[in-house]
């Protein structure tokens, strides 16, 4: 594979073969809390539009999912989980959770141990799951959909054949 054919080779290669890994989704979700206030001065009344939380959040623990950058710990954003087509991308800081949970060996909490979650952040797409919402619809015991040849191939051997074929074997 590393150096070009001086001739035409075949591969032959099993359908169970070529399917090993699952399309993934996130696992996490988005929540926006944003509420409007109501508030009277002088007699007259005015909203105002307040935002207590933003951000991804663990499906386990709970935590705000944070990321590192330039050397300070900040919320991730919605960009984070997204590439700039509005795909989801795994990425080395999205793959699991690094919050702190408490463990409740003791009742004081400054004298307590933590233990990073490490809650996995990305699940195999269901066919019969809506696409990032995380709400499930009925499911009919469809099992989560496995990678097609096709998109294996174009992942992993890019520019190395000209030509496949599905013959049944």
């Amino acid at each position: 594979m590393e150096s070009t054919p001086k001739k035409i080779e075949v591969y032959i290669i099993a359908r169970d073969t070529a399917k090993l890994g699952y399309v993934f989704e996130p696992a996490v979700s988005w929540v926006d809390r944003t509420y409007t206030k109501r508030e009277i001065y002088n007699g007259k009344e005015r909203l105002s539009k307040r935002t207590t939380f933003q951000g991804w959040k663990c499906p386990c623990c709970g935590g705000q999912l944070m990321k590192e950058e330039e050397g300070s710990i900040v919320p991730m954003e919605h960009g984070d989980y997204f590439n700039k087509h509005g795909k989801p991308t795994r990425r080395k800081n999205n793959l699991f959770c690094k919050s702190l949970v408490r463990l409740y060996k003791n009742s004081d909490p400054e004298k307590d141990e933590y233990q990073e979650c490490r809650t996995p952040l990305w699940q195999a797409k269901n066919k019969n799951k809506r696409s990032f919402s995380g709400e499930s619809q009925s499911s009919g015991g469809a099992s989560p959909r496995k990678v097609s040849p096709a998109d294996l191939f174009k992942r992993y051997f890019k520019n190395k054949f000209d030509l496949g074929t599905g013959w049944p074997v």
